[in-house]
């Protein structure tokens, strides 16, 4: 949620870019990943990765996820990078301070995938329907075609680009 925001802060209209569980920050409306966070736990210390697409062209990814993938000049944000690094570090401090009911509040205000029908691969298999909520705790909440309702975990779950 922070990255997305200070990705947001950087673009000329904020509200194009939301959160896609697990971990990938999109354009709202092609999809296309701008930034991605891993969060590791190892002895109880948790390990953060970001990645922002900061300058890239569409020339810049390979071929294979140019349909995938954008970045922030792409939507027409000229961020510098060492500007951007203080906004998600200021960002990451804010949401470290919120209560964890207001983070998941924010995290559904910037979700792009309830309401959506998509595939998902966890443990080797393949699950599809209609999300239904996100959960803050890290599962996903899917409405399969007989009507049952599946919880996905975000540590062995992906999702199906297709």
């Amino acid at each position: 949620m922070a990255v997305c925001k200070a990705v947001a802060a950087g673009l000329p209209e904020p509200a194009v870019v939301g959160l896609r569980w697990p971990n990938d920050v999109v354009e709202r409306e092609s999809g296309r990943k701008i930034a991605g966070v891993l969060v590791e736990v190892r002895d109880r210390v948790a390990l953060v990765g970001i990645g922002v697409n900061v300058r890239q062209s569409p020339e810049a990814f390979p071929a294979e996820v140019r349909h995938l993938a954008t970045s922030m000049a792409q939507l027409g944000g000229a961020a510098d990078r060492i500007l951007l690094a203080a906004q998600i570090a200021r960002a990451l401090d804010a949401v470290s301070a919120a209560p964890p009911q207001e983070i998941a509040r924010q995290a559904t205000e910037l979700d792009t995938l309830v309401g959506t029908r998509r595939r998902f691969r966890c443990d080797g298999e393949e699950t599809g329907g209609l999300v239904r909520a996100i959960d803050p705790e890290g599962m996903i909440d899917v409405e399969c075609a007989d009507g049952g309702l599946v919880r996905l975990p975000a540590e062995t779950t992906s999702l199906v680009h297709e």
